[in-house]
């Protein structure tokens, strides 16, 4: 299946936009540089992500629009054109994204980002984030989140054997991941699935000690009911 796919009918930007995509973690990449070749492409089923041209050799993309529209497809729409009216009409949907030429691939990385969770968190549950890593991002999958916590304006998403940095609230981020998140505490959340121990005033997730406030409680031993969570009550939560 397509991961990406990329209408561009100029040869140096195809190549240009394989490359920097192919950095950010897409690996089945399809470049094609007419609507109908594109349409051929989307029949298939929706990729991941598509990359467009707004403007090609006798063709607008805007004449795809609709049935991007209708696939719900995270879409980039790149131009030379600032035009805000242009970029109004292209970015209706909040999984659209549009870039002026000249852009830098940490221009497009953001805005990838952005588009994909954006899809994700409108179709409701989803089974990862996509995130920043190295020089490029990936896709990390929410079976690998130990918990969420805050740090400034960013949120800390820990696993098992790293850390990942996302400028979004937990109050946003709340809204893109599935029931078994639960916010213990104002700079906290953690998934119950992974709770091994529940202490007076805290839980134990892989040996770490996170918090728990008073406020938070009740709604996290409902969510360890709920999912029939197996752990050890040391104290209890009073």
């Amino acid at each position: 299946m397509t991961d990406a796919l990329i209408i561009e009918d100029n040869l140096l930007e195809q190549i240009r936009l394989k490359a920097m995509i192919a950095e950010q973690g897409f690996s089945q990449i399809e470049v094609v540089s007419s609507l109908y070749e594109a349409r051929e492409v989307l029949k298939k089923g929706p990729p991941l992500l598509v990359l467009a041209d707004v403007y090609l050799q006798n063709e607008s993309i805007l004449e795809l629009l609709d049935e991007l529209r209708a696939l719900a497809v995270p879409t980039v729409f790149v131009s030379v054109s600032n035009n805000e009216e242009l970029c109004r009409q292209l970015t209706v949907n909040s999984n659209f994204g549009y870039l002026v030429r000249p852009f830098d691939k940490l221009s497009l990385q953001s805005m990838i980002r952005l588009v994909s969770n954006t899809a994700q968190a409108a179709k409701g549950a989803q089974s990862f984030l996509l995130v920043r890593h190295q020089h490029g991002q990936k896709k990390l999958p929410l079976d690998e989140i130990l918990w969420l916590e805050t740090s400034g304006n960013y949120a800390i998403l820990v696993t098992a054997t790293e850390r990942f940095c996302m400028k979004k609230s937990l109050r946003q981020l709340l809204k893109q991941l599935d029931e078994r998140f639960v916010r213990v505490h104002k700079q906290f959340c953690v998934d119950v699935q992974k709770v091994s121990h529940l202490k007076a005033h805290s839980v134990l997730i892989d040996g770490h000690e996170i918090p728990v406030s008073y406020h938070c409680k009740k709604e996290l031993l409902r969510k360890l009911l709920q999912f029939n969570r197996a752990y050890t009550e040391v104290g209890g939560l009073s």
